[in-house]
């Protein structure tokens, strides 16, 4: 923790007490804390003084922190504990609660559909149990993704992105048995071992045991999830039971799989279009992402429309899908394993090369638009001319000379497309930025 607790209690004491007969606003403060495993109530004996602040644990004051934050405004948890603080305490608070935790392995009855997916049923009350259990993981890889808050600097927040309206909504309704059976979907994996094994009885009737070293994501249904968890503690003799798809798909196909079924939630259309996308030039956007010698990987390119520059994003998805699509066109299996090669190499040089614009001090490079995220339309013009010339190599020197000769800071042309209202939307205006810089750099 940065400073004293007494300081962070004080300030939620006053929060909470200017703000008790909101009930509205602390009902929204408890979903929040309930989605992390804190029950419903748990707050509620601060604010009416039937247990003192000083009296809860760090984790739980850590989340009080964010929550508290996130609906009322005025406590930063970032001025208080460090981002790794904040993370580990989401994880584990709901640890605090837990009287009687289940594991692997599971066995469910179940019907086989194909190799890779089966159907069954679970209760509401097993699926609390194992969100309780912290059997169930939320990976942003296969979902809607992330949320980021805070700075590099101060440390950033990872929240899965979640719509707490349409989880009281289903909460409600299943506390007053008003709630049709809906699906929850989950994704079994292990890259080691077998994550379940199939024991066929009859037809396609049989066993599925979710195998000790598995994981379990929840691939759809986390609206559902949530809400089962908020009703259970409202209700904790709560009958009902949800129709239960397991599947057993890797990472990709996981994603692609979601994109698929999203309808109820509306998905940010960038994110959807990212986790749809079948072409080669996206199979080279994600190997950018995931490849461990990338320094594209992680949140360095963004899902949304426009990149949050302050937690680290560079640019985005669809920027370097539509720069890549364009330029080298990937058609076969060979071109993406060739491009996905060389601009992991490329990138990472470029990076290098400029690590104080693109990472240690980028407010200071901002108008020299070195560091602009629409520059990766002219970056990957460079990379494909430097790719037509001699696909094997890249010179660090050469590359330093053709970016320094730039001059973007007086290319009115450019930064007039730049600055456009629809930049970021406009496929149009994409186009042509990736024109103006195929006119400026003909050949390296």
């Amino acid at each position: 923790m940065k400073t004293d607790r007494k300081e962070v209690e004080k300030i939620i004491t006053e929060i909470l007490d200017e703000h008790k007969t909101n009930r509205k606003k602390i009902l929204s403060v408890n979903d929040r804390l309930n989605s992390l495993g804190v029950p419903y109530g748990t707050l509620n004996e601060i604010v009416l003084k039937k247990k003192s602040i000083e009296e809860v644990s760090l984790p739980l004051l850590c989340v009080f922190t964010d929550s508290i934050n996130s609906v009322f405004g005025g406590l930063d948890p970032l001025e208080y504990f460090t981002a790794t603080e904040i993370r580990e305490a989401k994880e584990s608070i709901a640890s605090e609660f837990v009287s009687e935790t289940i594991s692997l392995p599971l066995t469910f009855n179940a019907i086989q559909i194909d190799e890779k997916a089966f159907s069954s049923k679970i209760s509401a009350k097993l699926l609390n149990k194992m969100f309780e259990s912290q059997m169930i993981i939320y990976d942003p890889r296969s979902q809607r993704g992330l949320k980021y808050k805070g700075n590099r600097n101060e440390g950033i927040i990872e929240t899965p992105i979640v719509n707490q309206s349409s989880v009281r909504t289903i909460a409600n309704k299943l506390v007053a048995k008003d709630y049709l059976t809906d699906t929850i979907r989950f994704n079994v994996y292990n890259f080691e071992l077998e994550p379940v094994t199939w024991i066929p009885k009859e037809d396609d009737f049989g066993q599925l045991v979710i195998n000790r070293d598995a994981t379990i994501s929840i691939l759809d249904g986390f609206h559902r999830l949530q809400a089962t968890v908020k009703a259970m503690n409202e209700k904790n003799d709560l009958d009902f039971n949800f129709e239960l798809s397991i599947r057993t798909y890797d990472q990709q196909t996981a994603s692609k799989f979601f994109g698929q079924i999203n309808t109820i939630n509306i998905l940010n259309k960038d994110r959807k279009k990212e986790l749809s996308s079948e072409g080669r030039s996206a199979s080279v956007v994600k190997e950018l992402q995931t490849n461990q010698d990338s320094e594209l990987k992680g949140i360095r390119i963004a899902s949304a429309t426009k990149p949050n520059t302050a937690v680290g994003q560079l640019t985005t998805f669809s920027i370097l899908n539509l720069a890549i699509e364009r330029t080298f066109n990937p058609q076969t299996y060979l071109d993406y394993q060739n491009v996905s090669h060389y601009l992991v190499k490329y990138f990472g040089i470029l990076i290098s090369l400029y690590v104080d614009a693109f990472l240690e001090n980028r407010e200071k490079y901002d108008k020299s638009y070195i560091n602009h995220p629409l520059m990766f339309f002219g970056y990957t013009v460079i990379a494909y001319r430097m790719y037509q010339k001699d696909n094997q190599n890249i010179s660090p020197k050469e590359l330093n000379k053709i970016i320094d000769n730039l001059d973007l800071s007086n290319d009115k042309i450019l930064i007039d497309l730049f600055e456009a209202k629809r930049a970021y939307s406009s496929t149009r205006i994409q186009v042509d930025i990736l024109k103006h810089f195929e006119n400026l750099i003909k050949e390296v």
